[in-house]
């Protein structure tokens, strides 16, 4: 990124963030940064093969908590300073407590330990050497050498992705390098501690404001933020504004929420723009979702920081470039739909708060600009994407038309006019019951049910198999999927993968029982054993099953698969796995499972069509491929799928199927298995379906 017409002095739009960082000038006559050589340690008490230390610079990972006869472990690294000056310690690498990535402190000359900072900045591509990295505060330092401490303490537990706090596991810390950067560090700015109210028209960002962009990896990988800098150097040139960096790969709203005040509020900014939830409409619901970031803004409030609440991109369901899924396209779809629900989520928030709301999802979806043509993959924007996020992160506070011509670029006026076209639109209320329920039920209860999982409202609703009248509607953990059910007991087993659990539903109450809680796994498909006292179940993420003892509900065993999982299915004495790999057949009491077999292009999932033939769904191409399990797995020929979904069951009184179109948003009805199918109800991402007798 060029600086041309930048005034480079202290008060300068200090703020080109590139490469994920702030670029920020000093004055020439400071003294130069200094690089800490991380290559040879002066002192350390790291267990022997643990740490590494070299021109990429220096890892440690040890699962040992702390030393026998010492409250930490640490390394020391020498350095020194040719003159007296207040410096910045820089660290480049992944940050602390970044995810599985353990915290650590650092201290110069024997200091108090201070804990790591995720704040990012960038010198000027003129000056040598190029800083990047972990801005820490400022300390004064003496002509001459010092010793910088890096200390690593065990934690009460590391964060793993749907927020289980997991026993310690390991320490794990990365620098690829250090600096001693000169400078005297962070005054407050001008507006922080302040949030005056707006002034009437114009761009609400002033001289002397300071603005930290609080995100996951779409903010890291700063696309947007070079946009946004760009945009607001051709706008405000000469500005005194600063922008840093504090995207996270991988953060979700709870942990940004653990790190406001080390990374945003330690920096005293005058305004916080708010821009997660990739990851949480993953791994949490808009409801949950909606309490951690109501803090996060709260806290921002109280501290006088104003706030750009900020809905994201979404998840589109096409193929990333390279022609495959990360998602297959109906689970993708799902996680757009809780991001829509996030979106109400946030601006609801931004008003009770008096922040303002950036309409990025509806910028993505509703400009006119198709979203697959500015997305990376599937969940991350690209560079025309980053243009565009920046541009209605600009817009809600205040950026003209006329600011957006000073930058030169014809596509930034495009884009701008497209954004600025949008009309008001409110986003459906995750809390508000499905349409579908909004009336009192039959209280006649039929003798079977057809159990659906609808992946986007976290419920479980109960079908009345001959007419698909809504019965029940039971709340369940985040994002159910593929359920099995046990006739001898009546209970329904529904894995759901955002919560790591297993819900358990007894029928006919319809009531929901304790969870049966795994962890880091992200469990997608159950399957039952004839006992009625073991249940195997396919992870997802943890590319892993799992053999389940259903009273008291623990993990018996768990097989290693080294693919991710998308469904499963009892056959006989085997169980079969659906990776990305291929189909994965195990046997129970064996420690492997046999070699994956590509039955089909993608993941499967798995029906009976006739009550007989076992076949594999193939969940992106939508063709059925009929199984065979003897002395090894084959498959014949594909077919056609009759409708697109990964959820199959056959009524086995009269052979209909039920199948699960997420497309549509309803269950439909194939009489007599074979079709034409006809519409049974309206549940919204019908993920899995179950036939349950009742007892």
């Amino acid at each position: 990124m060029h600086t041309t017409g930048i005034r480079r002095a202290r008060g300068t739009l200090a703020a080109l963030a590139l490469a994920g960082g702030l670029m920020t000038a000093f004055a020439d006559s400071a003294p130069p940064p200094v690089v800490i050589d991380l290559s040879t340690p002066v002192a350390h008490n790291l267990p022997p093969g643990t740490f590494t230390c070299g021109a990429t610079g220096f890892t440690f990972q040890c699962r040992e908590a702390k030393p026998a006869d010492a409250p930490a472990f640490f390394v020391r690294f020498a350095f020194t300073v040719a003159r007296e000056a207040p410096y910045e310690l820089i660290f480049a690498g992944p940050g602390s407590g970044a995810f599985r990535r353990s915290r650590y402190a650092w201290s110069v000359d024997g200091g108090a330990p201070q804990a790591a900072r995720w704040t990012r900045r960038v010198w000027p591509q003129d000056r040598a050497p190029a800083v990047d990295g972990n801005r820490q505060p400022a300390i004064p330092l003496a002509a001459g050498g010092h010793t910088l401490e890096l200390r690593f303490a065990p934690e009460d537990g590391m964060p793993a992705m749907n927020r289980v706090r997991e026993a310690f596991a390991m320490h794990h810390v990365s620098l690829t390098a250090a600096w001693a950067v000169p400078g005297d560090g962070l005054r407050p700015a001008p507006g922080f501690g302040q949030a005056a109210p707006l002034a009437a028209g114009g761009l609400a960002l002033e001289d002397g404001d300071r603005v930290v962009l609080l995100g996951d990896s779409i903010t890291d990988e700063a696309f947007y933020a070079r946009h946004l800098v760009r945009l607001l150097a051709a706008a405000r040139p000469g500005a005194a504004i600063e922008v840093y960096n504090a995207g996270i790969t991988l953060n979700r709203i709870w942990e940004a929420a653990e790190r406001l005040d080390r990374d945003v509020l330690a920096l005293a900014p005058s305004w916080c723009i708010v821009a997660l939830g990739t990851n949480d409409c993953v791994h949490m619901s808009p409801a949950e979702f909606a309490e951690h970031y109501e803090a996060v803004v709260r806290r921002l409030a109280a501290a006088g920081v104003r706030t750009v609440c900020a809905s994201i991109p979404g998840m589109i369901p096409e193929a990333d470039p390279n022609g495959t899924y990360f998602h297959t396209p109906d689970r993708a779809a799902g996680f757009d739909r809780t991001c829509v629900y996030q979106a109400r989520a946030v601006a609801d928030i931004a008003a009770r708060h008096g922040g303002l709301f950036a309409d990025v999802y509806g910028a993505f979806t509703r400009s006119g600009i198709g979203r697959k043509s500015l997305m990376a993959n599937q969940w991350h924007p690209n560079d025309e994407g980053g243009r565009l996020y920046a541009i209605a992160l600009l817009r809600a506070v205040g950026l003209a038309r006329a600011d957006i011509e000073k930058s030169g670029d014809a596509a930034d006026l495009r884009v701008f006019d497209a954004v600025a076209a949008l009309a008001p639109f409110t986003y459906p209320d995750f809390t508000t019951p499905p349409a579908t329920l909004a009336g009192e039920p039959d209280a006649a209860m039929p003798r079977a049910l057809l159990a659906v999982s609808s992946f986007s409202r976290n419920r479980v609703e109960f079908l009345d198999l001959a007419d698909g009248r809504p019965v029940a509607s039971v709340v369940v953990g985040h994002h159910p999927m593929a359920p099995a059910y046990d006739a001898g007991t009546g209970r329904l087993y529904v894995p759901c993968e955002g919560s790591g659990t297993v819900e358990v539903i007894e029928l006919p109450a319809s009531r929901r029982l304790d969870p049966i809680r795994l962890g880091d796994v992200y469990p997608n498909g159950v399957a039952l054993a004839p006992d009625g006292q073991t249940a195997w179940v396919a992870n997802f993420f943890g590319s892993s099953l799992m053999e389940i003892e259903l009273r008291p509900g623990r993990v018996r065993r768990t097989v290693p698969l080294n693919s991710l999982a998308e469904g499963i299915v009892r056959d006989g004495e085997a169980v079969l796995v659906g990776t990305r790999d291929g189909v994965r057949v195990w046997h129970p009491g064996r420690d492997e499972a046999a070699p994956a077999v590509k039955v089909s292009p993608y993941a499967a999932t798995f029906c009976r069509p006739d009550g007989r033939r076992l076949c594999a769904i193939d969940t992106a191409s939508w063709q059925w491929f009929e199984l065979t399990v003897a002395e090894s797995l084959t498959s014949g020929a594909a077919s056609a799928a009759p409708v697109k979904a990964r959820a199959i069951v056959r009524n086995p009184q009269n052979g209909d199927l039920f199948a699960g179109d997420c497309v549509a948003g309803r269950v439909v009805r194939l009489p007599g298995g074979r079709g034409p199918a006809v519409a049974f109800a309206e549940v919204e991402f019908p993920m899995g379906l179950a036939f349950c007798p009742l007892p």
